[in-house]
């Protein structure tokens, strides 16, 4: 260049699809020839370049290996054929990098022009090949690990760049009793061995053969340390640089919800196009070649008039098209949500942004207060045997406070409760600070969690479930009469329809009538036990066991009967066991029994029972007394059972609630209620408002505040 040297560079050019005019773009190798100034003379041989997929500077940056090499740009292939020339020729540039730059600089303004768009045009031929190969490489899997492993290094850095930003004056974390010996005997090791790797394992070694007591003596030097650290800790937690440091790390934790999506969702169908997606996908490639050089904008505009050109049965043909990638759409995520990938997803989902919110609430929040035992060990950690280490110190007090007088064990509990107190307290009013108000997080996570979750359980494990019958005779009818379809959506069809249906169930007979009334009992019945056989398979089991390890409650199958209670409170008695015994029948009964065929009705029946003697009454009081002594033993072996049990706890709910119910009945009749009316449009009206300005509060707190504000209104306010 400068000196007038003629070099040489061979590109090595990747090979590309084959089509005709990238072939001829892509040529195996291309020569690029960098003419010297007229009358100086070669200074040395032509150098040949050969290039590789690299990564600079940060050496611990992942690296994909098999991704279709980069071309280098027109400046630093002259600038690497340059460099090496510069170093040899001028020893003090290596070290120099300012100077090495000044100087690259200086001669890559002597390259001709002329040869610098020669190059850049061969370097835009190679890069539209490598695009074609690298957008075919960014669709295999080796792309899509490498991508997740690269951004969470990325993400890794970002969150040491913030801590390092923000925790400056953070107390460092305290050394372990291991770190603590390896530091004092570094020294001593350190001269004999190859490198940091043969150090490590020469510490650990002399760590393994330490004596116990010299353990013990640099545990107790760690707990020491850590527990100023805890005290240091405890109060730069305070500071508005740990609550800023949480607030951006959950604004890290946030964007993490998009690796979800990339990984978890990646199966997930795409989204079927409009019926103008159809249009734009089939007429864009014409527009785009008759309108060589327009900007997209002007495309798009020229695609959207002829759209509103198109004749209406090429529009009604696209639209019937949308439709049924739309019905194929919903089919294919709706089986997608049964899948194990989706469940895991929304269980990440949550996960993810718990952490984001207790990053925005736990900022600067108070410690949690100690346990009983914490205060126990605090007071009468002098009294352990010096030279013991801390595991053991903890297991010798754990057992001195297991074996402490109950009096003392409550002293310590009502400590405990009050700190406990106090530190509810300060919770509560930080929640209730300028820096809670001002962080607008979403409201109902759980609950969204929650809601999805037991979607995707019942698509998943309850669709055979058995479908529900018709509830009353009326609704019979109606599914025969239709014959098993649905009423119309629209309200002004479906009630003409529902007029007709009942004016035709007016004019049928009263004996009709009664038939579908017992054709719906025997329904409901088969309906019923079609849901305990469902209960005892093998479906109904992997539900409980998923909402169990999901903390959901399980849904019932059965019918439920909150109408039913909110017309009567009192609560019906539950139904009896298959296992529960019988009670016998009474002496008079097992007579009654003799004479059914004789006797007319109960009245004859006693009238013979009071003309017996008491010798033929005893035969039969002999048999009640056989029968009660069995039943009071099988009754006692069902109270012991786990059947049993469940069973009279129940009875014995339902009882106190049947006479709370009574009594209120009886004695409250005549309370007057609270009107509720005002308060619920009152709480309707500012739910949103104030749970905006108490972002961080729960649902219960929450309407806790609105009751107030509505308490303190006037009687204006309240009308």
């Amino acid at each position: 260049f400068g000196s007038g040297v003629v070099r040489e560079t061979r590109l090595q050019m990747p090979t590309a699809p084959e089509k005709p005019k990238q072939e001829a773009a892509a040529s195996a190798t291309k020569t690029v020839k960098l003419e010297a100034e007229e009358g100086e003379p070669e200074s040395e041989p032509p150098a040949v370049i050969k290039e590789s997929f690299k990564r600079p500077r940060n050496r611990n940056r992942p690296k994909d290996e098999l991704a279709p090499p980069r071309p280098k740009t027109v400046y630093q292939r002259v600038t690497a054929v340059l460099r090496q020339r510069l170093g040899e020729s001028k020893p003090e540039l290596n070290s120099d990098i300012k100077g090495m730059a000044l100087a690259l600089k200086s001669e890559w303004d002597k390259v001709p022009t002329f040869e610098k768009e020669k190059m850049q045009k061969m370097y835009e031929a190679e890069f539209e090949v490598w695009k074609l190969k690298f957008a075919e490489y960014k669709k295999t899997q080796h792309y899509k690990d490498f991508f997740e492993v690269k951004q969470d290094w990325l993400d890794a850095q970002k969150r040491k760049k913030l801590a390092k930003k923000l925790n400056k004056d953070m107390p460092k974390r305290p050394m372990t009793s291991f770190s603590l010996f390896a530091s004092d005997v570094r020294d001593r090791i350190a001269p004999g061995c190859a490198g940091p790797a043969d150090v490590a394992r020469k510490v650990a070694e002399e760590w393994h053969v330490l004596d116990q007591e010299r353990k013990n003596g640099y545990m107790e030097k760690s707990a020491k340390l850590s527990e100023a650290f805890k005290i240091e800790f405890s109060a730069y937690k305070q500071t508005e640089a740990w609550k800023k440091y949480c607030q951006e790390n959950a604004k890290l934790q946030a964007k993490q919800l998009k690796k979800l999506m990339r990984t978890k969702m990646a199966n997930a169908p795409k989204k079927p196009q409009s019926a103008y997606g159809l249009f734009y996908s089939e007429i864009m490639p014409h527009v785009l070649e008759e309108n060589k050089g327009t900007a997209v904008s002007e495309l798009r505009k020229i695609v959207q008039q002829k759209w509103q050109e198109c004749a209406s049965t090429r529009r009604e043909d696209l639209e019937i098209e949308a439709n049924r990638l739309r019905q194929e759409y919903n089919k294919q995520v709706a089986e997608f949500k049964r899948s194990l990938s989706y469940s895991q997803y929304v269980q990440a989902q949550a996960k993810l942004k718990e952490r984001e919110k207790f990053g925005f609430d736990n900022g600067g929040s108070p410690s949690k207060p100690p346990t009983p035992f914490s205060l126990y060990a605090e007071d009468h950690k002098q009294k352990v045997e010096p030279g013991s280490g801390p595991q053991e110190s903890r297991r010798t007090l754990l057992q001195r406070y297991l074996r402490a007088p109950l009096k003392e064990k409550k002293k310590y509990e009502e400590k405990a409760r009050v700190l406990k107190r106090k530190w509810v307290e300060e919770m509560r009013a930080k929640k209730e600070g300028d820096g809670s108000q001002n962080m607008h997080m979403p409201r109902g996570r759980k609950n969204n969690f929650q809601s999805e979750a037991q979607r995707i359980l019942k698509m998943t494990y309850l669709s055979g479930v058995p479908k529900k019958p018709p509830g009353n005779a009326f609704k019979l009818f109606v599914h025969e009469t239709r014959n098993a379809m649905p009423l119309p959506k629209e309200d002004k069809e479906r009630r003409q329809a529902i007029e007709s249906l009942k004016t035709d169930w007016t004019k049928t007979d009263l004996a009709t009538k009664y038939r579908y009334a017992v054709r719906v009992k025997e329904i409901k019945a088969k309906w019923k036990e079609d849901l305990r056989m469902f209960m005892t398979c093998e479906k109904w089991l992997e539900y409980t066991r998923e909402c169990k390890r999901l903390r959901l409650s399980a849904q019932s199958i059965f019918p439920s009967k909150s109408k039913r209670l909110q017309k009567d409170p009192r609560l019906n008695f539950p139904e009896k066991p298959q296992g529960m015994p019988i009670i016998p029948p009474r002496p008079m009964e097992l007579f009654a029994k003799t004479k059914m065929g004789t006797a007319k009705g109960n009245k004859a029946v006693q009238a013979l029972w009071r003309k017996m003697s008491d010798k033929q009454k005893k035969l039969f009081e002999d048999q009640t007394r056989e029968l009660k002594e069995k039943y009071n033993m099988e009754m006692r072996k069902f109270r012991e059972s786990e059947e049993g049990q469940e069973y009279l706890a129940r009875m014995r709910e339902v009882s106190s609630r049947n006479r709370l119910v009574r009594a209120k009945d009886s004695f409250l009749a005549g309370t007057p209620k609270k009107p509720n009316e005002a308060l619920g449009k009152f709480i309707e009206a500012k739910v949103e408002e104030v749970g905006n300005q108490h972002s961080g509060v729960s649902g219960r707190e929450l309407r806790k505040i609105l009751v107030d504000m509505c308490e303190v209104l006037d009687e204006v306010g309240r009308a």
